[in-house]
């Protein structure tokens, strides 16, 4: 374990690869949460169950399965319908990566501020957030949904980032991200002349500056009863781990696209597909690490290419009968000699595709179970796939364990 979290620390991104049952998506968590937490994994499966729920655990680390429909857009950053009232709004949303990678980076820039910094972050970032609950209370306590701006324009909703508002006559929506009201305060902009005037803001702030405006005077009424914080909690730089199972089951250069250069290059921004607040860019730091899984028996998915193996570090979980309780052993050597010369196809080699210990694992009365239900419906598709000659079938019937 210390080998791979050390082999992951130096590549940023690994891909556990091996036939199915050897553990990977197992080992996959194993190494997230020692080089999350620092610590190991229980053995009892109720204890690590836990473990796995833990915040210090849980807040910094992500967990999701590829298959071959997934893009781009349900990856990195993509466009959502949504609807308010009879209006379609289109909205562009970061999905897992770049919501992880957003998090890690604002972690890593956290870790380097000053303690006085920090204190006038935590002061405009504790009253954008009273203002935030002042806004969403009004839309969801009022008979109309809405929070005024102007008598045309008003906040229908409170998004992740943003806050999102329109008009009855209007045809679509626009957006006023969250940061720019920071920006605004520490810049010191107090009129909508200002705002308008401003490099430090974006275009669609100066834009729209009086419906901007009319929301900044209601945080600096805030803003002016929040003072900077005595005392505060420097923020040490966290590591970030997303898991990705299934890895290659997804056509890897379409999903990643211009991220696929990010992954090599931590700390510089990419430009992307599609802007949030005007902002293409996006960034992996060196805080975020990617671990895949990999199962080498599937022929059936997409085909790595070097571009991203080069990027990715490549670690084989195999087939290990040192963990094979006792009472399994004998059953797994049987399965084993299946993928010899005698039944295994030229085609494969035998640590690509040989079933792997986790199916022996557990209790002693599970392995009837085990063996009648998963291990010999594989070795059955591996003869209709050409893995396993026809000749095995017998010898793949006297798996067979009556109940």
């Amino acid at each position: 374990m210390d080998e791979l979290i050390k082999i992951l620390e130096y590549k940023k991104q690994i891909i556990l690869q091996g036939p199915p049952g050897t553990g990977k998506t197992f080992t996959a968590k194993e190494i997230a949460y020692q080089l999350i937490t620092k610590n190991s994994l229980s053995k009892d499966t109720l204890v690590r169950k836990q473990q796995l729920e833990q915040t210090e655990f849980k807040d910094f680390c992500e967990l999701i399965q590829f298959h071959p429909a997934y893009s781009y857009e349900d990856f990195v950053r993509g466009i959502v319908a949504e609807t308010q009232g009879e209006k379609v709004h289109y909205v562009t949303k970061n999905k897992i990566l770049a919501k992880l990678a957003k998090k890690a980076k604002d972690n890593l820039d956290r870790s380097e501020k000053s303690l006085g910094d920090l204190k006038q972050d935590e002061r405009y970032q504790n009253a954008l957030e009273a203002l935030i609950d002042k806004v969403q209370t009004e839309i969801d306590t009022s008979e109309t949904s809405k929070y005024f701006l102007t008598n045309s324009g008003f906040i229908f909703d409170c998004d992740d980032e943003y806050f999102r508002y329109t008009g009855d006559a209007w045809s679509s929506s626009f957006r006023i991200p969250f940061d720019e009201l920071i920006t605004i305060a520490k810049n010191n902009l107090r009129s909508r002349q200002e705002i308008k005037k401003s490099r430090e803001v974006r275009g669609s702030s100066r834009q729209h500056a009086t419906y901007l405006w009319k929301l900044m005077e209601e945080y600096y009424k805030i803003l002016d009863t929040y003072p900077v914080p005595t005392q505060i909690i420097k923020e040490n730089a966290k590591k970030y781990v997303l898991i990705i199972d299934e890895i290659n089951r997804a056509n890897l250069p379409a999903v990643l696209g211009e991220l696929i250069y990010a992954l090599e290059y931590r700390n510089q921004p990419v430009n992307t597909l599609y802007p949030i607040a005007e902002d293409y860019k996006i960034t992996l730091p060196e805080n975020l690490y990617i671990i895949g899984t990999m199962n080498t028996a599937d022929r059936s998915v997409g085909h790595i290419d070097y571009a991203i193996r080069r990027r990715f570090a490549f670690v084989n979980v195999l087939p290990d009968s040192s963990i094979v309780p006792e009472f399994a052993k004998s059953h797994f050597r049987s399965v084993a000699n299946l993928f010899t010369e005698d039944y295994l196809s030229s085609d494969y080699k035998r640590e690509d595709v040989q079933i792997g210990h986790s199916y022996f694992l557990g209790k002693e009365e599970e392995l009837p179970l085990k063996i009648n239900n998963e291990v010999i419906p594989i070795l059955k598709e591996y003869v209709t796939d050409g893995v396993l000659s026809h000749e095995a079938l017998d010898e793949i019937e006297k798996l067979r364990i009556e109940a």
